[in-house]
Formats: C-alpha cells, sequence, structure tokens
C-alpha cells in the first residue's frame, strides 16, 4: 500500500511539473498566438483560440483512456 501512495505521489509531482512546463515554455512560448486570449478579457465571445488545447492535449489523452478500456 505505501508503494502505491508513493506512486499516485510521484504521478502528480510529475504531471504539475508538466502542466507548468506546459503553460509557461508552450503556451507562453511558440503557441502564445492561440493562449493570449485566455490572459485578455476583452472579447465578449464565448470560445477563445486558447479553447484549441482542449483538441491538442485532452482529446488525444480522452482518446487513448477510451480505446485502451475497450481493449
Amino acid at each position: 500500500m505505501v508503494l502505491n501512495v508513493l506512486i499516485i505521489i510521484a504521478a502528480f509531482m510529475v504531471m504539475e511539473f508538466i502542466a507548468w512546463f506546459t503553460h509557461k515554455y508552450i503556451m507562453h512560448g511558440g503557441m502564445w498566438h492561440f493562449h493570449k486570449d485566455h490572459h485578455d478579457h476583452s472579447s465578449e465571445s464565448f470560445f477563445e483560440k486558447n479553447d484549441i488545447f482542449f483538441l491538442i492535449f485532452a482529446l488525444p489523452s480522452w482518446l487513448g483512456i477510451m480505446f485502451g478500456a475497450i481493449n
């Protein structure tokens, strides 16, 4: 049980680092064109260009989990 808790803690710490790194160096770097409207709230639109990150990060993850659970 201790090993399982350590694995969970390690996975959490690694994913937090990946989220920080991705936000700082990818979203505020080369993908700033899509991410900047997330910080600039002058638009009244429901959707933002920042929503493209759903397609880039979340959708492939979800598909991998979905298809992995089916097989």
